[in-house]
């Protein structure tokens, strides 16, 4: 009876030695699969956002602000005192006269819509535009173009030409010669209206009027 009371202890010993087992096997928690390793990603290329470029001026042009003669330096811009042809080619481009010359050397208004001629030959009455002004905008009249023409006849003025293509005109002489400040022969009629006398009848006395003395 002992003997069989061993064995049975050890066989419940061993019974319940197995049912522990059991039980921390069911309880353990089940194996965990290998991971395989997911290559990282490659980063993202930075992306950079530039400034939109703003459009890039044209160079200034060289020597800017500055007047770049075609030619020689014109000895003057005074028409009343001009007598070379190099200043002639840029006062023709800066003054005007009552008339002009065509490319055909044709006489044609100007300042001067248009005139008319006395029955003697003498007398020329010149009808100016209403349009004309100086650079500075003030209106060029009858009035402006009689100061001018007799500034060109002062001695002061030292005009080398006023003599040869004004002094055909009633009283240039005399301005000229100092015995007077005004051309008798030029007469203001009105705002747009100049009579201009000369000594004689001379067909070529309006083509004179073209030549810068005359502007």
């Amino acid at each position: 009876m002992r003997k069989q009371g061993v064995k049975g202890f050890l066989l419940l010993v061993g019974l319940m030695l197995l049912s522990v087992s059991l039980f921390a096997c069911s309880c353990a928690s089940p194996p965990v699969p290998p991971v395989t390793p997911v290559p990282a990603a490659l980063p993202a290329p930075e992306t950079t956002t530039l400034p939109v470029p703003l459009p890039t001026p044209p160079p200034p042009p060289p020597n800017r602000g500055k007047l770049i003669l075609a030619g020689e330096a014109p000895w003057t811009l005074d028409p009343a005192q001009s007598s070379e042809v190099i200043s002639f080619q840029y006062i023709l481009q800066i003054f005007s006269g009552l008339v002009r010359l065509d490319d055909d050397l044709n006489v044609l208004p100007d300042i001067a819509a248009r005139w008319d001629l006395s029955d003697d030959g003498r007398t020329y009455t010149f009808y100016l535009r209403d349009d004309v002004t100086f650079h500075d905008g003030k209106k060029v009249g009858a009035a402006q173009v009689k100061q001018s023409w007799e500034r060109a006849s002062l001695p002061q003025t030292q005009s080398q030409t006023a003599a040869s293509y004004l002094g055909d005109i009633v009283g240039v002489a005399d301005v000229i010669s100092g015995a007077s400040r005004e051309i008798s022969g030029v007469r203001v009629i009105d705002a747009l209206t100049l009579e201009v006398t000369i000594d004689t009848q001379k067909s070529y006395f309006i083509s004179k009027l073209t030549y810068p003395a005359a502007f």
